[in-house]
C-alpha cells in the first residue's frame, strides 16, 4: 500500500492537464470561427454596398442625371454622393460610367474599399 501514495496526485494532474489542452483547443476554435464570421460580414456588406452604388448608377442614368465619368459614394461631405447608412466597414463605393458604345450600351464599374479589422 505504500507504494500507492502518489498515484492520487499524478491523476490529478493528468486529468487536469488533459482538461486545459480541451479548453485551449475549444477556444482557439471558437475564437478562429469569430475571426471568420467578421470577416464574412465585412465581405459582405462590401458586396451589398457594390450592389448599392450599381442601382445608385442606374438610377441616375436612367433618369439622364449622370453623365461619362466617376463617382463615389461615401459616408461624408468630400464624396459626390453622401450616404450615411453606409455600414463601418466599407470606407467608399467607387463607381465609374463610360460613354455609351455604338450600340448606345453604357460600361458600369463598381469597386469598394473595404476595412477589415480583427
Amino acid at each position: 500500500m505504500r507504494n500507492n501514495k502518489g498515484v492520487a496526485l499524478y491523476l490529478v494532474l493528468s486529468v487536469l492537464i488533459v482538461t486545459v489542452l480541451v479548453a485551449n483547443l475549444f477556444l482557439s476554435l471558437v475564437l478562429s470561427q469569430g475571426r471568420l464570421t467578421h470577416h464574412k460580414v465585412s465581405r459582405t456588406q462590401a458586396y451589398y454596398a457594390a450592389r448599392l452604388g450599381m442601382n445608385y448608377a442606374i438610377e441616375m442614368l436612367s433618369r439622364n442625371e449622370w453623365t461619362t465619368g466617376s463617382y463615389t459614394i461615401c459616408k461624408g461631405t468630400t464624396c459626390s454622393k453622401n450616404e450615411p447608412d453606409l455600414p463601418s466597414s466599407v470606407r467608399f463605393v467607387n463607381v465609374s460610367v463610360s460613354a455609351p458604345d455604338a450600340s448606345g450600351l453604357r460600361a458600369v464599374n463598381v469597386t469598394v474599399d473595404y476595412l477589415y479589422q480583427e
